[in-house]
């Protein structure tokens, strides 16, 4: 088995980080005293990555919290709803995806989430009109989408698989694997986030989510060039199907998030980002933005609830 293990120092105490296997899904903490253990039993209260040839933990809050809470009000995070110019280094999971066609040199589509050096997250709608993965390349690392920035690594794709059940005119099973040509190397400015075994089980329902990308934050605005950050709260899922009501079906496999009320909202060019909860001090991604109806209107925007992939994603990671 190939475990990597690393001591390092958190708030005066000494403690271990967890990796799994990239051999299979098996963690080794010093709380199990070297014991195996499937990734969803792992300690909450460390990281885990699924891929143990890198020194680097999924979802770390890295500066986040610090610089939201001396650098910028306390309220922030409380009362914002309009989208906010956001730093790479804070979500360094999120990537962009373009589609490159003869003669193009690329066209942003949509948005991606690392989560091992190798794989992202995207939504099927994204990438199942193409003929093929070597169409698409990703950008990660950089904040702007058009500066020319020596963090960045843009890589094309070796594959894509789309899930067996996608059905693009409802959005079920609206979620794709993108495995990239080569691994990336991480940095303060890519790594990845963690997929949620620990929320697999709680309900998650109004608790404050961010999503991150590039695109429409307002309707009818402009493409934004800088990545952005919207604040969004989840919805139970009964009140988002009555505000849908008899027009789209809400299955158990989504998720919902948005300002009840409307207002700013992830519009066209955020599809396919992540959707991402800070729980037990790390970020889980719970949700790939699928669709929506409108955009800063009364309909939150709707998500693949990642929860309900997580075997799917295990298996498909090769």
């Amino acid at each position: 088995m190939n475990i990597r293990k690393k001591r390092h120092l958190h708030s005066g105490r000494e403690h271990e980080r967890a990796y799994a296997s990239p051999t299979g899904p098996t963690c080794i903490t010093t709380s199990y005293k070297g014991s195996c253990v499937a990734v969803r039993d792992c300690p909450q209260t460390s990281g885990i990555s699924l891929d143990a040839r890198v020194n680097s933990v999924c979802g770390e809050e890295k500066r986040f919290l610090y610089v939201w809470k001396k650098k910028i009000p306390d309220s922030f995070t409380k009362k914002f709803k309009e989208a906010r110019t956001a730093n790479i280094q804070h979500w360094p999971w999120t990537a962009a995806v373009f589609y490159h066609v003869k003669g193009n040199p690329g066209i942003r589509s949509c948005g991606a989430t690392l989560i091992t050096a190798r794989h992202l997250l995207t939504a099927a709608t994204c990438v199942s009109y193409a003929g093929t993965a070597r169409n698409f390349s990703i950008l990660l690392g950089q904040n702007h989408i058009e500066t020319q920035d020596s963090k960045k690594q843009e890589i094309f794709l070796e594959s894509l698989i789309t899930h067996e059940n996608f059905e693009p005119l409802r959005f079920e099973n609206d979620l794709a694997i993108l495995k990239l040509e080569r691994p990336v190397e991480y940095s303060d400015s890519i790594s990845p986030v963690c997929l949620p075994y620990n929320l697999s089980t709680k309900n998650i329902d109004a608790k404050t989510a961010y999503i991150t990308g590039w695109g429409q934050t307002t309707p009818g605005g402009e493409f934004s060039k800088n990545m952005q950050v919207l604040h969004v709260p989840t919805w139970n899922q009964k009140d988002c199907q009555d505000k849908y009501e008899n027009t789209t079906t809400i299955i158990k496999t989504m998720l919902c998030a948005g300002h009840p009320e409307g207002g700013t909202d992830a519009c066209m060019g955020f599809s396919g980002s992540p959707l991402v909860l800070l729980e037990e001090n790390k970020f889980s991604v719970v949700g790939i933005l699928s669709f929506g109806r409108g955009c800063g209107g009364p309909f939150p925007a709707v998500y693949t609830r990642v929860t309900e992939y997580l075997d799917w994603i295990e298996s498909n990671l090769h």
